[in-house]
């Protein structure tokens, strides 16, 4: 549904009078008979020859000009009364808008707080299994040492009362390298594990026709600075103004430059 209607222009022509046509054709022809200028005579020619077609062109922009201006008028004035009605109602979605921004910032600042909070839950639970491995690690280099000791004990039994407690001692310090050996690698896994995957944060349910959306985007703080650092991420043109008014006080030399004379034709209508 449309708010705003404007009465039907299909029936409006657009053309140009009857008049006009001989007088553009005449220009053009007498125009197209003009092949070369190599004298003041052809110069001559071409100059009021030139000046007739700018007369046309001048006549078509003027009128060109005036046929659109109650259209213009009619545009400038649907966009006011547009402007207008609706001035209360994007006051309003700005208002809006910003409270709704500002509240999504907010939440989005506690969401990054929390994962915070999570990462760094997770990061100290790591560190504690990561040390907890450590000690394990010690605990199994003490049992090692003393599996050592016991098969060293074995080797040397002189009888058979000695062998068999030898043996005993060599599989129980061989259960225990083994199962510290099980220990360190789960507490490795869990470490692993708590840092990789720390509690995620949920995020509240949006209502209908509310979409949140982050981009990335920058703000230069110094253009120089960074013009210094980046000069392939800035665009760089001369001031054009500035220069021809420096050349204009007198100015014929500047670095990196050439200043020189150029020659344009201007024929008045």
């Amino acid at each position: 549904m449309s708010l705003l209607t404007v009465q039907s222009t299909a029936g409006v022509a657009v053309e140009f009078v009857a008049e006009a046509y001989p007088k553009r054709d005449k220009a053009v022809a007498l125009a197209s008979e003009i092949l070369v200028v190599v004298n003041s005579g052809q110069q001559a020619t071409a100059v009021a020859a030139l000046r007739a077609l700018k007369g046309i062109s001048k006549e078509v922009e003027a009128s060109r000009k005036s046929a659109k201006a109650p259209v213009l008028d009619l545009g400038k004035r649907v966009d006011a009364i547009a402007e207008q009605f609706a001035a209360p109602v994007v006051a309003e979605e700005q208002r809006l808008t910003k409270l709704l921004t500002d509240f999504e910032v907010e939440q989005q600042r506690l969401r990054d707080e929390e994962a915070r909070k999570a990462q760094a839950d997770a990061d100290r639970l790591a560190a504690a299994e990561r040390k907890k491995a450590d000690a394990l690690r010690a605990q199994q280099s003490e049992a090692e040492r003393e599996l050592a000791a016991a098969r060293e004990a074995a080797g040397n039994a002189e009888t058979k009362e000695e062998l068999a407690t030898a043996r005993i001692a060599v599989e129980a310090a061989l259960r225990r390298v083994l199962d510290l050996g099980g220990r360190i690698e789960s507490a490795n896994d869990a470490a692993v594990v708590a840092q990789a995957f720390p509690t995620p944060v949920p995020k509240a349910a949006a209502p209908a026709g509310l979409a949140a959306q982050q981009s990335w985007t920058f703000e230069i703080l110094d253009l120089k600075a960074f013009a210094a650092a980046c000069p392939d991420l800035v665009e760089i043109s001369p001031k054009r103004s500035a220069i021809l008014a420096m050349i204009r006080d007198g100015a014929r030399q500047l670095p990196h430059a050439r200043i020189f004379q150029e020659v344009r034709i201007s024929v008045r209508a």
